[in-house]
């Protein structure tokens, strides 16, 4: 018993020190976005404030971001290759509320999407990504998006809304054969899942495309 309560020990905190490598690397990432500018940028500006020690903090605290965005926009502004770019507010970090999550950022976002690989639940340690207006949140230890970050693809700060939505809406294939419908919503009222609609369609691969809400 004592043996297996040493491991569960040793596994959280390997699993706590893995998050907190993660955040450093998302952290300078997020800055790099806000500012656009290359990483190595960022982090010459946070060494010469000597915060790199503490610099993870920007992935989880929206209000260390703030700060320290406004503190690198000194640097930004003292770039002559940039200054021509410079527009009133540009670096502002703004707070966006899109459905069950809130993300900061300087740049505008119309949809947030979970990606197919890592299914975070509310709760679990997350990161985003930026592809044009949208960004695309995984869980922080998805493989896939400890590839997207070797890819240097574009981050911000992404994190769950304080009180969890009433309805949701979820699109479901089930094999288009006698019972199946039955046995999904046998399944649903025993996790105690309300239903408000269903919508009944084809799907592409010949079976049955519900959405629930």
């Amino acid at each position: 018993m004592l043996k297996r309560e040493k491991q569960k020990t040793t596994i959280q905190f390997h699993c706590r020190q893995k998050i907190k490598e993660i955040n450093h690397k998302v952290a300078l990432k997020i800055l790099s976005h806000v500012f656009s500018v290359a990483q190595t940028k960022v982090e010459s500006w946070v060494e010469q404030e000597h915060a790199l020690k503490k610099i993870f903090k920007v992935a989880t605290d929206s209000i260390y971001l703030q700060d320290i965005a406004n503190t690198l926009k000194l640097y930004a502004l003292q770039d002559t290759l940039l200054f021509p770019l410079l527009k009133k507010d540009r670096y502002r970090i703004k707070k966006q509320n899109l459905k069950i999550i809130v993300i900061y950022s300087n740049h505008n976002v119309s949809n947030v999407y979970f990606d197919y690989c890592c299914h975070p639940k509310r709760g679990d340690d997350i990161v985003g990504f930026k592809k044009g207006n949208d960004v695309f949140v995984h869980h922080k230890l998805c493989e896939r998006a400890a590839s997207l970050m070797e890819q240097d693809e574009p981050m911000v700060f992404v994190k769950w809304t304080r009180e969890a939505p009433d309805r949701y809406k979820l699109i479901v294939s089930l094999d288009n054969k006698k019972g199946s419908l039955a046995s999904f919503l046998a399944y649903l009222a025993k996790m105690q899942i309300n239903l408000v609609t269903i919508e009944l369609g084809k799907s592409e691969t010949k079976g049955m495309r519900i959405i629930l809400k």
